[in-house]
């Protein structure tokens, strides 16, 4: 009951924009606690390892953020949030032990665990019942694995999936300096052409994907549609007014 309330408070604190000490004190409360409450009876604590993973992910305790993840996946039979949580320890390892020529198998072991488990959580939300929003979010966190390894091109595919299911909570920035601006012109055209489909003409979820498009159209010398992706954000969302500029 502790362990758990620290991680619903750490979460809180974290929206409210609380010291980062407090967050950390009580996310390492909630791994000491909820590693007691697991170890003393797994199966009636099972729906504890998610926020275990968390916690410890947090605190910085990988090698028992990857343990209880694991373990949350095997609980719910391969659950979208399990396995995102799972691709998000494995990475932070692979991150962790990239850096020494030493331990490349085990940082290639690391990054093929984050790319699978980031892959099933998005296959997971695929059904009517998917969280979109962590569909795109896995997508995105495949692109961001696949950068690590130089498939610029297969990256700039799985950024355009989620850009466009997710057009307004993108790290475009990001994602631009990832791919160079060739690569994200691309992906961005993709994008559009699938919040094309599913946005409405009225609805402005879409400006922050067209403001990119204008910028990137124009940065690659392509004037008259980049004006037109402009013209077309500052439409939707009007206090865009960059885009007269």
């Amino acid at each position: 009951l502790y362990g758990m309330a620290f991680v619903y408070k750490s979460r809180k604190y974290i929206t409210q924009g609380v010291n980062l000490g407090m967050v950390r004190m009580h996310y390492t409360d909630s791994v000491d606690l909820l590693l007691k409450a697991t170890a003393a009876d797994a199966q009636r604590y099972g729906d504890a390892f998610l926020p275990l993973a968390e916690a410890a992910w947090n605190s910085q305790r990988l090698e028992e953020a990857r343990s209880a993840a694991a373990r949350a996946v095997e609980v719910t039979q391969g659950g979208a949030a399990e396995n995102f949580m799972l691709g998000e320890v494995a990475f932070s390892q692979f991150i962790a032990a990239n850096g020494d020529v030493a331990n490349k198998d085990e940082a290639d072991a690391h990054w093929q665990a984050a790319f699978d488990a980031f892959q099933a959580a998005a296959e997971r939300d695929l059904g009517p019942k998917g969280d979109s929003l962590r569909w795109a979010n896995a997508r995105q966190k495949c692109g961001d694995a696949l950068v690590w390894k130089g498939r610029t091109e297969d990256a700039a595919g799985e950024y355009a999936e989620a850009m466009g299911v997710n057009p307004s909570g993108m790290p475009y920035d990001q994602i631009m300096n990832s791919l160079g601006q060739e690569s994200f012109l691309a992906a961005l055209e993709r994008a559009a052409e699938i919040t094309g489909e599913q946005v409405k003409a009225d609805d402005p979820s879409d400006a922050t994907l067209l403001w990119w498009l204008g910028w990137a159209r124009f940065a690659n010398k392509d004037c008259d549609p980049g004006r037109e992706a402009f013209e077309k954000s500052y439409a939707k969302w009007p206090s865009y007014t960059n885009c007269l500029w």
